[in-house]
Formats: structure tokens, C-alpha cells, sequence
């Protein structure tokens, strides 16, 4: 999938004001920013498993994973390839305790 593939997909699952509180939420801190996101997968009837990617972002062992890889990321913890493996394991996680 090519970067105009992905915008295009992005703009019909997202409403114009969903786009703009995802770009706003990327400057709040980790908790308001998880909060946010999980809210939007909730109410948001064109996600496939919406509610459920909800639950996973709210899940307190998930959401600690997602703030460890997003803090190992920006402070250059981890290599590329460190990441993605930590990114799979939480994909995992996730798949096993909610069928993502």
C-alpha cells in the first residue's frame, strides 16, 4: 500500500473532525492521548472492530506495552528493528486477548 493509499483510506474512515482530534492528541500527554484514541475507535461505526480496539487501548497491561514502545522510540532505546519486534509482540498480545 503506497502513502496516497493509506491518506485515502485514513479519509474514509475518519470524519474531517476525528482527523483533527487525532492530530490534536499527538501533542497531549500518553494517558489523554490513549484516552482520546480509544473514544474515537468507540464511536466510530466504520472501524471494523471499533469497540473492541477501545477495549484493547484501555486495557491496562496493553496501554503500559504501547507507552513503553512509544517511550523506548522517542528516546532512541531500541533500533528499528527492536521496535517492530516489540510492535509484533503487543499485536500479539492483543490479537490473543481480544481477537485483534
Amino acid at each position: 500500500m503506497n502513502p496516497g493509499d493509506m491518506r485515502k483510506l485514513f479519509n474514509q474512515l475518519f470524519s474531517k473532525e476525528e482527523q483533527q482530534k487525532l492530530v490534536e492528541l499527538e501533542s497531549k500527554p500518553f494517558e489523554e492521548k490513549m484516552d482520546g484514541l480509544a473514544e474515537i475507535f468507540e464511536n466510530n461505526a466504520k472501524i471494523p472492530q471499533g469497540k473492541v480496539m477501545a477495549q484493547a487501548i484501555r486495557d491496562p497491561e496493553i496501554r503500559q506495552d504501547m507507552k513503553d514502545i512509544e517511550e523506548a522510540a522517542q528516546e532512541g532505546k531500541l533500533s528499528q528493528p527492536q521496535l517492530m519486534q516489540k510492535g509484533m509482540q503487543l499485536a500479539m498480545k492483543m490479537r490473543q486477548k481480544f481477537g485483534l
